[in-house]
């Protein structure tokens, strides 16, 4: 998948869009110090942009190997995502892992 992704309050959500809750900021983030990424809530990824309302660049793509650092990102961070195994369009095997890089004023 590569396009735009809708951002308000500087928040992206990505989740199952039959999920009947989204959890808060805080649930999403627990026991993290820092970072753009949250990930604590099993099948839900919370990240925060640098725009606070419009449309960023967003890409999800799946890779059976680790894929090697880019460096022309300035921030990349990863998070590991608990839930998201055996459901979906295709079943993911444990660890999955999501990396988000970001550069700009927007990232």
């Amino acid at each position: 998948m590569s396009g735009e992704a809708l951002v308000d309050y500087a928040q992206i959500y990505v989740h199952d869009p039959d999920r009947p809750d989204l959890p808060t900021m805080d649930e999403c983030f627990a026991g993290q110090a820092n970072g753009p990424c949250g990930a604590a809530v099993p099948d839900f990824l919370f990240l925060v942009t640098g725009l606070r309302t419009g449309e960023v660049g967003f890409v999800v793509e799946w890779h059976d190997e680790h894929p090697p650092l880019d460096n022309r990102w300035e921030e990349i961070v990863e998070v590991s995502l608990p839930g998201w195994m055996g459901r979906g369009v295709r079943p993911l095997p444990p660890p999955v892992l999501a990396r988000v890089d970001a550069t700009g004023p927007h990232r």
